[in-house]
């Protein structure tokens, strides 16, 4: 336009721009449009609390104050002018309330004193929140926009384990007796209870002649309770029950002898072979204290010489049980 002849040309108008190019055999024109660009203007109002700070492009922000800042395009053109408006406010005191040691199990209802916007990271938005053991994040927006974070963490008693062993073995007619091995916790309840149990604070006596299972409920001082299984097994001391021959002659028209107790009620007798072929069986004809069993033969034949076992089944206590043993045949 300014009838300069060069190969650049330098110009901050904007609009039609026309070029003339010639060569030894032509010449062309160009037509090049030139646009101004606007930048964007973006306005934002900024609470600082406590220490925050700004900071932008070109400076840390503290006080208060209206603050300018710019972006640039890749063309190096300013394209966003942000306007701050920093306003400095004091923190609200904000807390929380509740018991941060709780029994196992159980939960605590923790209180968020002060603030009016809140989020769990259970996702909840209420100031009030039950929570288990373990450690919770809340954020609190105050009423003067200041962001809280806060740590919750909720511990559990530990209640020690007071049994050393889950199984426990007696002999059936004698009574055993176990104690807390911890004195910060009281024996509160036994379930099932039987009129064969007795307990104190820290000491459970068993009278009972059956086996079972019990859960054993303990109240510590702390307020929390523990409950833990027990197994009572009760031994039959068989030999002193029941007692079988282990010799049967057929030379003297010996039979099996069985010698049972009273409170012994004898079922059922088997025999077998060393195959395992079952060779007699009884299940009538008990008396007591001496019953006579197996003869030593199958129907009118005698077996051969040799050990063979028997089976018995009886009941005792409410229980029925067997006992095993092995007789010799002599002929």
């Amino acid at each position: 336009p300014d009838g300069s002849n060069g190969s650049t040309y330098t110009t901050s108008e904007i609009g039609p721009l026309t070029i003339e190019v010639r060569t030894e055999c032509i010449t062309e024109e160009y037509t090049v449009e030139l646009w101004a660009y606007s930048p964007q203007l973006e306005n934002k109002e900024i609470t600082l609390c406590g220490d925050d700070v700004l900071s932008l492009s070109w400076q840390e922000v503290t006080e208060p104050g209206i603050y300018y800042d710019t972006l640039q395009n890749r063309i190096g053109c300013d394209s966003l002018f942000t306007e701050f408006l920093v306003l400095r406010s004091e923190r609200e005191e904000v807390s929380i309330e509740g018991d941060l040691t709780i029994c196992p199990y159980e939960e605590s209802l923790i209180n968020i004193i002060g603030g009016n916007q809140y989020l769990w990271d259970s996702g909840s938005s209420q100031s009030s929140l039950w929570l288990p053991p373990g450690i919770h994040h809340a954020e609190v927006i105050d009423n003067n926009g200041c962001t809280h974070e806060l740590e919750v963490n909720i511990d559990a008693y530990e209640n020690p384990d007071w049994i050393q062993d889950s199984i426990i073995t007696k002999p059936a007619g004698e009574s055993i007796t176990i104690s807390i091995s911890d004195d910060s916790g009281i024996i509160n309840a036994i379930s099932p209870f039987l009129s064969e149990i007795t307990f104190t604070d820290h000491e459970i006596t068993f009278n009972n002649n059956s086996s079972g299972e019990f859960e054993i409920q303990i109240l510590y001082g702390n307020g929390c309770m523990a409950y833990e299984n027990l197994k009572i097994e009760v031994l039959f001391n068989e030999k002193a029950l029941i007692q079988v021959s282990n010799v049967l002659s057929t030379v003297s028209d010996q039979a099996m002898k069985i010698y049972s107790d009273p409170s012994v009620e004898i079922l059922s007798l088997n025999v077998f072979d060393r195959w395992g072929m079952k060779v007699y069986e009884q299940k009538t004809g008990w008396n007591q204290p001496v019953s006579d069993g197996w003869n030593g033969s199958i129907g009118n034949s005698s077996v051969p010489s040799g050990v063979y076992v028997w089976l018995l089944e009886y009941m005792y206590e409410g229980q029925k049980l067997n006992l095993t043993g092995d007789i010799t045949v002599i002929h």
